[in-house]
């Protein structure tokens, strides 16, 4: 191990987390590797090395089960919950033949990433058709709203913005990926810069030679968090150096928040150099169980107070919003009224949009339950995620429509039940000792 003490790195390299070590004595390897034991030799032969090609479903792709209707134990949150739900609805309602089979029940929902770039999620699902026939549909969803620049600048070092509230930092990215985040979430802003390559930017550090290190410019990017109604909820910076960075910073908010699309806006010298809306998704439940009228007039009212006691008048003149005070003034004296729908509500143009909020009522949103909820939720998710493809599972129940409109899951590339063979381990080979491996024709390996 190469042990750095306190001096600056040269440009381009930076530190971050390492994984267990685990120490071997050499004797002990020396053995391992050239021994001639006939039990060795076997394991040498026959052990399947990497083990994370085992562990990918298809080459450069990686799948994480989030949800299983059979796992009462899960620790799934209710946001992500709801989540699979209206993607469970809104896969449905994509298929416009098929308006009468709109009766879903989510069975599991998985994570795809690939390459650590979020490709998106997969929610299998049961459909009741209108003669009571039960088959099952897959769905895959993205997220599509990115972080956006107001204007052209080509002088500033942000090359990502990304918001959750899991971030791991030695692998320095966002465990919940594509999730939304609920009123009960903390929320995370992550942002990634470039190195400095103008001036002393991280340069060599060297000592000798009468060579004058230039002195580090450090700077403080700020970031502000405005909620449903444009007010301003938070701020907060981050150091940043002149080397290539992952920062995160975690708001201190109170809660509940209020749901529907916020926005965090990075302002640097006193301009905002870029946005991007997140959505705060109303719950469908509550600890696994639908939400009550109570509970969601506690859970969708936002904090009684305001979000935090920072002073945000300075941040106002920045993100070029009107003075307001850190508060949510929700008005709960409209619970008669039901949400407007918007027919347009399926569309999300980004480069329109990208520093405007979207109005959604959200005053008079917190005594929704039941179908009125949903159909809030199904707007506030249309707006973030595409509905990328539908297809569905074989089986003796699913009728000729769907057959003629969808594919097979099971012939569908994307799909968790599209065959994997490399998860298949068959027999050893008696003519080499080796696994005989399924997706491999003659010497040549399918990439």
């Amino acid at each position: 191990m190469w042990r750095i003490g306190e001096r600056r790195l040269p440009l381009g390299i930076r530190v971050d987390g390492g994984s267990d070590w685990l120490c071997l004595n050499r004797a002990f390897v020396e053995y391992v590797v050239t021994s001639q034991s006939h039990w060795y030799e076997d394991l040498r032969r026959s052990t399947h090395i990497p083990y994370s090609r085992l562990s990918h479903p298809r080459p450069g792709e990686l799948l994480e089960n989030r949800y299983h209707h059979e796992d009462r134990t899960s620790g799934t949150h209710d946001a992500p919950l709801t989540l699979y739900h209206s993607a469970a609805r809104l896969g449905v309602r994509s298929l416009a033949q098929l308006t009468r089979h709109t009766h879903t029940h989510k069975n599991d929902a998985e994570c795809g990433v690939s390459l650590e770039a979020v490709e998106g999620l997969l929610v299998q699902y049961l459909v009741r058709g209108v003669e009571q026939t039960e088959f099952h549909l897959e769905t895959w969803i993205f997220p599509h709203v990115k972080y956006t620049l107001p204007y052209e600048k080509t002088t500033h070092r942000l090359t990502g913005l990304e918001v959750g509230s899991e971030y791991d930092v030695k692998e320095q990215m966002l465990r919940d990926w594509g999730s939304p985040l609920g009123p009960v979430s903390d929320v995370t802003v992550v942002t990634r810069w470039t190195a400095d390559s103008g001036g002393g930017g991280g340069g060599g550090g060297g000592t000798g030679g009468g060579v004058e290190v230039e002195e580090e410019v450090v700077l403080t990017p700020q970031l502000v968090l405005t909620d449903p109604n444009s007010s301003p909820a938070a701020k907060g910076e981050v150091t940043l150096d002149q080397t290539e960075q992952v920062l995160s910073y975690t708001f201190d908010l109170k809660k509940p928040l209020l749901p529907g699309s916020w926005m965090v806006s990075v302002v640097m010298n006193g301009e905002v150099i870029a946005t991007l809306p997140f959505i705060i998704i109303p719950l469908q439940f509550v600890q696994g169980h639908h939400i009550s009228l109570h509970q969601a007039r506690t859970v969708h009212g936002g904090p009684a107070g305001p979000y935090t006691e920072d002073d945000l008048s300075e941040v106002l003149a920045m993100i070029g919003l009107p003075h307001h005070n850190n508060n949510n003034n929700n008005n709960n004296d409209n619970d008669n009224k039901h949400i407007n729908n918007n027919n347009n509500h399926h569309s999300h143009n980004n480069n329109n949009n990208n520093n405007k909020h979207i109005n959604n009522n959200n005053n008079n949103n917190n005594h929704l339950i039941g179908s009125h909820l949903s159909q809030w939720i199904d707007q506030l998710v249309a707006r973030f995620y595409t509905i990328q493809d539908t297809c569905y599972v074989v089986s003796a129940s699913v009728p000729e429509c769907v057959k003629v409109l969808l594919d097979p899951c099971d012939n569908t590339p994307w799909s968790t039940q599209s065959p994997d063979p490399k998860a298949q381990l068959t027999h050893v080979d008696a003519n080499n000792g080796r696994i005989a491996e399924p997706y491999r024709i003659g010497n040549k390996e399918i990439l």
